[in-house]
């Protein structure tokens, strides 16, 4: 019961950094490929920056709170193990 459940919302955040990637993806591809190299500037509209950032903001944040979550899940694994050690319980299956 510990270690069962973290009231972080870090869960919550990696899906919805998931659905900011599928939600910016297609429209980022699609900006990207239509990125025109005039007299070496690029041109891209303001909504396809946008819609770029979207992309890199969500894929940064996904990473982390992926990061996050798995530090969390292995310390709590840790600290499970080492009550249970300590006390002289064997985990429930």
């Amino acid at each position: 019961m510990l270690c069962e459940k973290s009231k972080d919302f870090i869960q919550e955040m990696f899906w919805a950094s998931l659905g900011v990637i599928v939600g910016s993806l297609p429209s980022a591809l699609v900006n990207l490929s239509e990125m025109k190299n005039v007299n070496g500037n690029i041109s891209l509209p303001v909504e396809g920056f946008v819609h770029i950032v979207f992309l890199f903001v969500g894929v940064a944040s996904l990473l982390i709170t992926g990061w996050l979550s798995y530090r969390r899940h292995s310390r709590s694994t840790d600290l499970e193990q080492s009550n249970r050690a300590r006390t002289g319980t064997t985990a429930k299956s």
